[in-house]
């Protein structure tokens, strides 16, 4: 069902709605240069900066209970983020001491704990 107005969700007893093809969506790219590229956007190319080169994106969450960042699904601009080309993550400094997990769940691969297997260094997002 689609909701296309705050007051038809709340008539309908939904709070927690989402206007399809409205709303932005909590997105992220990580580039070939290790930089992870995290916002509220509707497409992830929006997250693209001038020279980088995206090799994979997907969804991500906070857990602010457990200072964790899950990273999730893939972009369909670029797929299945390609964490074997990386050899340092530069991470968005609003995520400094945060826990980093990528799910691939695709019923193939382990989780792959980021913050574990690369070297993380954080950055001033502009």
């Amino acid at each position: 069902m689609i909701i296309k107005s705050p007051s038809a969700a709340i008539a309908l007893g939904l709070f927690n709605y989402r206007i399809m093809s409205l709303s932005a969506l909590p997105k992220f790219i990580l580039t070939m240069d290790g930089y992870l590229r995290i916002g509220m956007v509707h497409l992830h190319s929006e997250l693209v900066l001038p020279g980088d080169n995206p090799i994979g994106g997907g969804f991500f969450d906070v857990d602010y209970l457990s200072n964790r960042l899950i990273l999730y699904r893939q972009s369909h601009d670029y797929g299945v983020p390609r964490w074997h080309l990386v050899e340092v993550l530069h991470v968005p400094s609003e995520y400094r001491g945060y826990s980093i997990k990528y799910i691939y769940d695709d019923g193939w691969h382990e989780d792959f704990n980021v913050s574990d297997s690369l070297p993380v260094e954080y950055y001033e997002d502009k």
